[in-house]
């Protein structure tokens, strides 16, 4: 017999006996759904997990700090080799393997005032290059020079966190707001509106060339301007009204210039390996590609459990599958016997049983498999009723590989319930199995 006539024999077979073909098919359903269901759960944490560590700052960015110093008995700092945060730093960064961009900043706290309007906002002196490679876009306006005079770049919700202090935070347009800042009608002050015993300062005009797209993260209220803007509204400050901001950095001296340093790796994998290659060089150095690492080992540990309660569903549909074919075995002793005795192998015999049990697995996957990414929907949109936009892209995630797994596994589950019953009907005898009635 030829595999195609053996395949129109399975499934004549499978549809002479409709019922108990349907009833078998739904246990490999109720399985597969099971199954793939608490699997996209796990999946599905998993993905909110790095979306989550994404917009706290990047999977692949690490944190660079000085270690935390101290001095141990009978050791002098002297003795001790010093570890700066300089541009020779920099250097070397930038000379890793993996490493895409390296960010070096300065900071201070600025209020900004528009009219009565009045925030509070961190600002970043920076390299715009570099910023830009760690994935800083323009929502509006274009980048300052690196000369340009009192210009930076607002945040993204930077035009959101102005307030009018004897109006409280409601009762303007924040579109407008975001237009004033655009329009050269921004004053800033350099640690506050105030020195000395409540003294008033005179503010500084700041030119905002553009707004940065939202990231989502706490980083969407911080500004940016060039280290030369940066150094010039320092240094004015501190002349006017005698802050000592920034006194400590002195260029061309072997000392801290820089407060932080940002390292972007190009791929996730590489950023534990230059993490530690930082570390090793006495540095403090902190990724959420660690953090990752162990949250996806939990996840593992999840998705197994989860994975065992779905699997207990389709083992049970497989002890099923068994069933109908140890029945059919019963029901079908004659024709067994007849398909023997005119020359059919007992290779025929054993694939057409497994054909059978494939098929009702096959069958049972596609069908368990689009039941489960309807209850998927549902498990979504369930959830982002309850919980709003923190679960915007659903609790409940299913892959393509999952999807393609799920019915690989129904199939292979078909299979192997169904090798002993073909086994059991390779072994009739054909003169016992003519002359059952």
């Amino acid at each position: 017999m030829n595999s195609l006539d053996l395949m129109l024999m399975g499934i004549k077979n499978l549809w002479r006996r409709k019922t108990r073909t349907v009833l078998t098919v739904l246990g490999v359903v109720i399985g597969t759904t099971a199954i793939v269901v608490m699997l996209s759960l796990g999946f599905g944490m998993q993905r909110a997990t790095e979306k989550q560590m994404e917009q706290m700052g990047g999977l692949t960015v690490i944190e660079v700090m000085k270690p935390w110093s101290y001095e141990e008995p009978g050791k002098s700092k002297k003795d001790e080799e010093q570890i700066y945060l300089d541009e020779d730093t920099v250097t070397l960064f930038k000379s890793f393997g993996h490493v895409e961009g390296v960010l070096a900043t300065k900071n201070t706290q600025i209020q900004l005032k528009l009219g009565k309007k009045q925030s509070w906002s961190e600002i970043l002196a920076v390299d715009f290059n570099e910023l830009q490679k760690f994935g800083f876009e323009l929502a509006s306006g274009e980048w300052p020079g690196e000369f340009d005079k009192s210009a930076m770049v607002a945040g993204g919700t930077t035009n959101k966190n102005f307030y009018d202090p004897m109006g409280g935070y409601y009762g303007y347009d924040e579109d407008q707001v975001g237009e004033d800042l655009e329009n050269g009608n921004l004053k800033c002050y350099i640690g506050g509106e105030y020195y000395g015993e409540g003294k008033k300062k005179r503010p500084f005009s700041i030119d905002v060339t553009g707004t940065l797209v939202e990231k989502g993260n706490w980083e969407d209220n911080t500004s940016y301007m060039s280290f030369y803007t940066y150094e010039q509204l320092l240094k004015q400050n501190q002349r006017k009204y005698g802050s000592n901001e920034d006194t400590r950095k002195k260029p061309g001296t072997k000392e801290d210039i820089y407060d932080r340093i940002k390292v972007k790796v190009d791929d996730l994998d590489n950023v534990l390996d230059v993490q530690q290659q930082i570390k090793d060089m006495g540095y403090e150095a902190y990724s959420n590609a660690e953090y990752l690492e162990g949250n996806k080992n939990q996840a593992l540990i999840i998705q197994g459990v989860l994975g065992g309660i779905g699997g207990v569903s389709l083992l049970i549909a497989a002890i099923g599958i068994t069933n109908t074919m140890i029945m059919s075995i019963y029901e079908r002793t004659r024709e067994i016997g007849v398909m023997k005795v005119l020359g059919a192998k007992l290779k025929d015999i054993k694939n057409l049983f497994l054909f059978e049990a494939a098929m009702i697995g096959l069958i049972g996957g596609i069908m368990g498999l689009g039941l489960s990414l309807g209850v998927s929907k549902i498990i979504n949109k369930i959830f982002l009723n309850m919980m709003g936009e923190m679960f915007a892209d659903g609790i409940s995630y299913i892959p393509f590989y999952l999807m393609a797994g799920a019915l690989v596994f129904a199939t292979l589950i078909g299979i192997i319930s169904g090798y002993y019953p073909a086994r059991r009907a390779m072994k009739l005898s054909a003169l016992k199995a003519i002359s059952t009635n």
